[in-house]
């Protein structure tokens, strides 16, 4: 274990584990996730479709993916990756405190913070 905790002192009380995602694997995952899609909205983010709206449209909602020819809105990946709410998800998290998919932009001071918890919280 210490070859993996690298210089850091292994009696630092560890109650959980967090997997931080690389970003361009994240934002392609959650893409393709439901809730965290445009088009799938569980979250109620402003220009996205809620998911119990596509319900209602289908009967076969829950293996049918959302497309252009949905009467309802759609966004695609292109239009996704310019959505402020979708983007720094994961620096969001660690360094605010505010919902993830705010319409807030990330500033340099949510990076530091995010860094410094990072540094204080977790074995990397």
């Amino acid at each position: 274990l210490s070859l993996f905790f690298g210089a850091r002192s292994l009696n630092r009380h560890l109650k959980a584990v967090t997997m931080v995602r690389e970003p361009l694997g994240r934002v392609v995952s959650a893409w393709h996730y439901r809730c965290h899609n445009p088009n799938w909205d569980c979250f109620h983010i402003d220009g996205s479709v809620q998911w119990a709206e596509r319900k209602r449209l289908h009967d076969d909602w829950y293996v049918r993916p959302p497309n252009a020819s949905d009467s309802l809105p759609w966004v695609s990946f292109g239009q996704f990756l310019g959505m402020e709410h979708y983007q720094n998800v994961q620096t969001r998290m660690l360094g605010s405190d505010r919902f993830p998919y705010s319409p807030t932009r990330v500033e340099a001071l949510d990076v530091r913070r995010a860094l410094s918890r990072i540094d204080a919280h977790f074995a990397v």
